[in-house]
């Protein structure tokens, strides 16, 4: 005996073929859109406005005015007007998440990770307080480029440490895999 859809084409092969197409396109559109944005810090190489030379910095965040890197040559931090920025900079700034000054810093801390890496988490998580803490200091003291300049100076230290506390968390991982 023959079932009920003796004769009918599989719901992939029907009149409307197009609806079928249509689900898979919009499955991969949300799949791609749903990516993570990179997070901080990103490893790029800026065009130099004046000579178009690339410059190797580290990302370190963004307002909706500034990005904020450090130079890879010297470990300098800027905090450089993105309507400065070429306009390929731009475009790829522009995919970087908008870290405001205010925000509350979470650290990325879970019961699961080693006493090791648990402290230098929470290592990370301190400086990073204070990064934002001297942000919101040098808007202040727009007026004063001395303490400007100062407070620059103990962001790229602060930045410097996370850094190596990131690769120290990398090394441990590697070696107790």
């Amino acid at each position: 005996m023959l079932s009920s859809n003796a004769g009918k084409l599989p719901f992939y092969r029907t009149a409307r073929p197009h609806a079928f197409l249509s689900a898979v396109f919009i499955a991969i559109i949300f799949s791609v859109s749903g990516c993570k944005k990179p997070e901080y810090p990103v490893t790029y190489s800026l065009t130099d406005p004046k000579d178009g030379k690339s410059i190797p910095v580290r990302i370190t965040g963004r307002t909706t005015t500034h990005v904020e890197f450090i130079r890879q040559k010297d470990s300098k931090f800027f905090s450089y007007p993105l309507n400065k920025l070429s306009s390929k900079d731009r475009k790829f700034v522009a995919r970087l998440p908008v870290a405001k000054t205010d925000d509350k810093i979470v650290p990325p801390i879970a019961k699961n990770n080693p006493p090791y890496i648990q402290s230098r988490l929470e290592q990370m998580a301190r400086l990073e307080k204070g990064i934002f803490r001297l942000k919101r200091e040098i808007e202040d003291e727009a007026g004063n480029p001395g303490m400007i300049k100062h407070h620059q100076k103990q962001i790229s230290s602060k930045l410097k440490e996370i850094l190596e506390l990131q690769q120290d968390i990398e090394r441990y991982r590697s070696e107790h895999k």
